[in-house]
């Protein structure tokens, strides 16, 4: 039986790397790529990778976009 296990609602977006960076509110674009592992004691390990983008990105009569450089993320 197949069964969805993991959805982009199940991130917590407070755990970003961004929420340190950036002042901008974000949301979750997808969720991609999961894969499992079993961990020497027996437990699974998912590794799922997130795609968050910013949730206002026109301001005015421009596109902001999310950028990193430098070890840091900053906006366009």
């Amino acid at each position: 039986m197949d069964q969805i296990i993991f959805r982009p609602r199940d991130v917590d977006l407070s755990r970003s790397p961004l929420r340190s960076q950036i002042d901008d509110e974000t949301f979750v674009l997808g969720a991609f790529n999961p894969g499992f592992t079993r961990l020497p004691n027996g437990n699974l390990l998912l590794l799922v990778r997130v795609a968050e983008a910013l949730r206002h990105p026109v301001r005015k009569d421009h596109v902001a976009i999310l950028r990193w450089s430098n070890g840091r993320f900053g906006l366009d």
